[in-house]
C-alpha cells in the first residue's frame, strides 16, 4: 500500500512539474526547494550568496525559472570510471600515433 502510494505521489509530482513547464510559471522558494529535493534553509543560503539564478521582482520575494534550476543542476557533471577510462585509453592512443 506504501508502495502504490509512493508511486502516486512521485506520478503526481512529475505531472505538477510538467504543468508547472508548460505554464512557464515562476516557482516560489518552497517550490523550487521541492523541485530540487533540499530545504527551504539551502535556498536560502544559495540565493543569498548567489550561488544558484533567482529573481527577486520586489527585492524581497524570490522566485525561480525551472530551466535555470534544470541547468544548475546538472553542471559539473562527473563522469563515471568507464568514461575516463576510455578517454585514458584514446588520449595514450593520440601520444603514441604522435611518436
Amino acid at each position: 500500500m506504501e508502495n502504490l502510494l509512493s508511486e502516486l505521489i512521485a506520478k503526481i509530482n512529475t505531472l505538477n512539474t510538467t504543468l508547472m513547464k508548460v505554464a512557464n510559471k515562476p516557482l516560489s522558494l518552497e517550490e523550487a526547494a521541492n523541485y530540487l529535493d533540499v530545504s527551504e534553509s539551502f535556498m536560502y543560503k544559495a540565493t543569498h550568496r548567489n550561488l544558484i539564478p533567482h529573481y527577486q521582482p520586489g527585492g524581497k520575494k524570490i522566485y525561480f525559472k525551472i530551466e535555470d534550476l534544470d541547468e544548475w543542476i546538472f553542471r559539473n557533471r562527473v563522469k563515471s570510471n568507464e568514461e575516463l577510462e576510455n578517454e585514458a585509453y584514446e588520449f595514450i592512443n593520440k601520444q603514441k600515433k604522435g611518436e
